[in-house]
């Protein structure tokens, strides 16, 4: 197996894992500048996360489109 393959991986690995911990803090510090409790599901913080990874994605796809082009 080339090495390539395991760092591939790794770098996988570390990004999934630190997807939840980014997710978190947007959400808490969101609540916090918005003047909501930190666990306020009612506050402002879910939507800025789905907003981050709405961004997120869309950048992704951006980013595809200009690398590989529409067939």
């Amino acid at each position: 197996m080339p090495p390539s393959i395991g760092i591939y991986w790794s770098a996988r690995c570390v990004a999934v894992m630190l997807a939840p911990l980014v997710g978190g803090a947007i959400w808490i510090f969101t609540n916090l500048a918005y003047g909501h409790e930190i666990a306020d599901p009612l506050g402002p913080g879910p939507v800025a996360m789905l907003l981050a990874s709405s961004l997120c994605g869309i950048v992704g796809v951006c980013y595809y489109y200009a690398r590989f082009g529409i067939d």
